[in-house]
């Protein structure tokens, strides 16, 4: 419809369109047999990157496994390699035993593109297939993953597919029991996927698929108190050096509460807890107030005070969140840090506590953090002062 109509008498000659066509498919080609050769030529690339580069420049550069690609070549490369992988595909029948050219196609087109576009879900289902079938290990498609997190770290297609992987291998792999699970914190995999988040973290602010991948990886710690209290320390230290991560601080709401689940002793329950602590003090009835029977009392694990105190714990954290306050003013997530902080604590100071306790504790608890409001906003500057006016407003109102 919007090509150049050909003139009488040239009806054997080629349009204007379909030349175009096929020289960019030819040069397409040339280009993807370019960028194949690279990444074979070099198992050992850590980083990807896009340039801005001249059409006169070379169109890729490998330099100390840093591979660089121009980005005029991007569109001209993901255009062949797509219609080659689709047409590779329809002749396969990856239902059953894939032929060995079949399968070399499928492996570095499927490679190509997803270094372009993660985000294809049919090249990603295709290479589990080729692994399943031995064709790809999965060493070197971990290795194909944290290439491809270097440029985009928030694929979460390509996330979940390396969770896929890491489930059929230790010590991620599924088992009965977690007792042999105890020392997966000093497994190298381990340590391996928590680096690997910590700098797709640090180098992309509130990346939101990297740190649930690391609370996935964290949660098969099980009941490892010498990883959770590590975990917990190193959370710490990043909090206070991201003070306006969100997604860093909701991660460590996971490890709080993983400490109250695994070793709360009878605060276990507390985050689970549906009734409001408001409504308890509305309450004449005792057992309204949290506390446990002695059925219940009989089914919570005891309290490892030896490793972890739950009330210590949150003290320590929120004393640490209201220094980062007072020095860090104006940032919402460490407000919204607070509010969480104080709901678990209130509850589980409710915990095995009378009517009239239950008003001592709270009265002076509420009064501190009526004047922590108002000391909060003191001595700052215009700008630092109106956003924490807003923020120690909105947490005053909560």
């Amino acid at each position: 419809m919007h090509g150049v109509k050909k003139q009488q008498g040239e009806q054997g000659v080629p349009s204007i369109r379909d030349t175009l066509t096929e020289r960019h498919l030819k040069l397409g080609s040339e280009l993807y047999n370019k960028l194949d050769s690279l990444v074979e030529s070099d198992p050992d690339i850590d980083e990807l990157g896009f340039l801005v580069l001249e059409k006169k420049s070379p169109e890729f550069i490998l330099e100390q496994h840093k591979l660089g690609i121009s980005f005029w070549c991007i569109p001209l490369i993901y255009s062949y390699t797509n219609k080659l992988f689709a047409a590779v595909l329809k002749s396969a029948d990856i239902s059953g035993t894939i032929g060995a050219s079949a399968t070399k196609a499928l492996h570095s087109t499927t490679r190509c593109l997803v270094l372009i576009n993660p985000d294809n879900h049919t090249c990603w289902n295709v290479r589990k297939i080729l692994i399943q079938q031995g064709s790809v290990s999965m060493e070197s498609e971990l290795k194909l993953l944290s290439l491809v997190f270097t440029k985009h770290p928030k694929s979460g297609i390509a996330w979940s597919h390396r969770r896929w992987i890491l489930r059929q291998i230790e010590p991620f792999r599924p088992i009965g029991t977690n007792a042999s699970r105890k020392s997966i914190y000093q497994h190298p995999a381990f340590q391996v996927e928590m680096s690997l988040c910590e700098y797709n973290a640090g180098h992309n602010k509130n990346n939101y698929y990297a740190w649930t991948h690391r609370l996935w990886v964290f949660e098969h710690t099980s009941q490892d108190q010498h990883a959770i209290a590590a975990e917990l320390k190193w959370i710490r230290d990043w909090n206070s050096m991201h003070v306006s991560e969100h997604s860093g601080f909701h991660y460590k709401h996971h490890v709080l509460l993983k400490i109250l689940r695994c070793f709360g002793g009878k605060y276990k329950n507390v985050p689970n807890c549906l009734t409001d602590f408001v409504e308890k003090l509305d309450e004449s009835n005792s057992t309204a107030t949290g506390q446990l029977s002695e059925n219940d009392a009989k089914l919570q694990p005891k309290h490892e005070h030896g490793k972890f105190d739950p009330i210590q714990i949150f003290e320590t954290d929120i004393k640490d969140n209201e220094a980062m306050i007072k020095l860090y003013p104006g940032f919402e997530s460490l407000w919204m840090h607070r509010r969480f902080l104080f709901t678990i604590y209130i509850r589980m100071n409710a915990i095995d506590r009378e009517k009239q306790a239950l008003v001592e504790i709270f009265m002076p608890l509420l009064r501190s953090q009526l004047d922590f409001v108002k000391h909060s906003c003191l001595n700052l500057l215009t700008h630092d002062l109106k956003n924490q006016r807003r923020h120690a407003a909105a947490f005053k109102m909560w």
